[in-house]
């Protein structure tokens, strides 16, 4: 695990105060609990108006491991303060399959903070896992489930946390912290947030490759809903047919289909005139016979030629009428 380990202060005092921050230490090696790894936190101090960081209730913390989440700190403050929400700073890696992931956790926490403030510890309970339930009878339509990607933070970041009284914030500083497993050491097989190492990149791997069998169904799925969905549209499309209004207007409507057609159909020999020109313009505006200035000089001796030819036969033509004339004034 890379993460940011610090000398121990000189004084083997736990919870030592540097610069108005409490040391805390924490044991980031689930085998060797020798490996200490030490966080700072202190209240808050804002010095502009920050509406979501509220200074009574917000804890700076420092120094974070790598694997820091809402749910590790969530863990490590459990029993002493009650987090309302965390904002960390110093992403690394972000792409959009982590940003919605924590978009989906926050308003997951919020959720839950949010109901165990309606209800008491034992209803709190009974109201969480029907949420619970409810999402996943919402979500079971979903075969193929997002997969959650770890956002792993960069070595020595920091992070706010809100909490949701400001006595949890006093009691969170006044509270002396033994050595303790960070949360993110713990191994576990069922919780795919909690994969480590070569575990963690396979699940994520296999999430976004997931098996041909599986997508086939997915997508035969949605294209049912899709037709069922076009079927019933049509269906009511042709329900609204030829249905007066509330004034006994009926509404013309147009289909494709001729079948379906109220409208007269237009004859053939229209129609064949109507695309005959609109061939017409098409290749009239695609000919560029008359682009270059050479193209336009050769047309007008073209045309001149042309015109010469027309006057002559003209003249030859009237000629031709003089000559037979049967009255002749002179």
């Amino acid at each position: 695990m890379n993460s940011k380990k610090t000398s121990k202060p000189k004084n083997s005092q736990s919870n030592l105060m540097i610069n108005d921050y409490k040391v805390v230490p924490i044991i980031v090696d689930q085998e060797d609990h020798s490996t200490i790894h030490y966080i700072y936190m202190k209240k808050h101090i804002s010095k502009i108006n920050e509406e979501h960081l509220p200074e009574a209730r917000t804890l700076y913390i420092i120094n974070l491991p790598v694997d820091t989440n809402l749910k590790a700190l969530k863990s490590f403050f459990k029993g002493i303060g009650r987090v309302s929400n965390v904002y960390f700073s110093g992403l690394a890696g972000i792409d959009v399959f982590q940003i919605e992931n924590q978009r989906l956790k926050s308003a997951k926490l919020r959720e839950e903070i949010a109901n165990s403030q309606k209800t008491d510890s034992n209803d709190s309970k009974k109201v969480s896992k029907a949420n619970s339930k409810a999402s996943k009878t919402e979500n079971k339509e979903m075969d193929i489930d997002p997969v959650a990607f770890g956002n792993y933070l960069v070595s020595g970041s920091s992070a706010h946390v809100v909490f949701l009284e400001e006595a949890e914030l006093n009691n969170v500083m006044d509270t002396d912290f033994k050595p303790k497993l960070w949360y993110g050491t713990r191994n576990s097989n069922e919780d795919p947030e909690e994969y480590k190492g070569l575990q963690k990149y396979l699940y994520e791997y296999r999430g976004l490759r997931p098996p041909v069998d599986m997508l086939k169904k997915e997508l035969d799925d949605y294209m049912a809903k899709f037709e069922a969905k076009q079927y019933e549209k049509e269906r009511l499309f042709k329900a609204q047919k030829n249905v007066p209004d509330e004034d006994g207007f009926i509404t013309v409507t147009y289909s494709k289909n001729k079948a379906d057609s109220n409208v007269m159909p237009v004859s053939a020999n229209a129609k064949d005139s109507h695309i005959a020109s609109k061939l017409a313009e098409k290749e009239k505006k695609t000919n560029f016979s008359n682009f270059y200035r050479w193209q336009q000089r050769e047309n007008k001796k073209d045309q001149i030629t042309t015109l010469r030819k027309k006057f002559e036969q003209d003249k030859k033509k009237i000629e031709n009428l003089k000559s037979g004339r049967k009255f002749k004034p002179y």
